[in-house]
C-alpha cells in the first residue's frame, strides 16, 4: 500500500474535510489547482494540500484534517 507521501506533487480533483466542517466535495475553482506536497522537517514529514491560483500558492491545508482525496487521473502516456 502506498503512503500519502508517495503521491507528492500529484494533482487532486477533489477532497472532503473531516468533521466538524461537514462540507461536500471541495473542488478546484477556475484557475485553481490542488496539489499534494510532502515536506520533510528533519524529524518528520508533513503532508499538505496546496491550493494554487494562476500558479501562485494562495493557501494550504494539512492533510491530517482531510477525510477523502480524489486524485486527478495522470495524463495518458504517449506511445511512439
Amino acid at each position: 500500500m502506498k503512503k500519502l507521501s508517495d503521491y507528492n506533487h500529484c494533482e487532486i480533483s477533489g477532497l472532503i474535510f473531516l468533521p466538524p466542517d461537514d462540507l461536500p466535495w471541495v473542488r478546484p475553482k477556475e484557475g485553481e489547482r490542488f496539489i499534494l506536497s510532502s515536506e520533510y522537517y528533519g524529524d518528520h514529514t508533513e503532508n499538505w494540500v496546496v491550493i494554487e491560483k494562476d500558479g501562485i500558492e494562495v493557501r494550504r491545508h494539512n492533510a491530517a484534517g482531510i477525510d477523502s482525496i480524489e486524485w486527478k487521473p495522470a495524463p495518458a502516456k504517449e506511445t511512439p
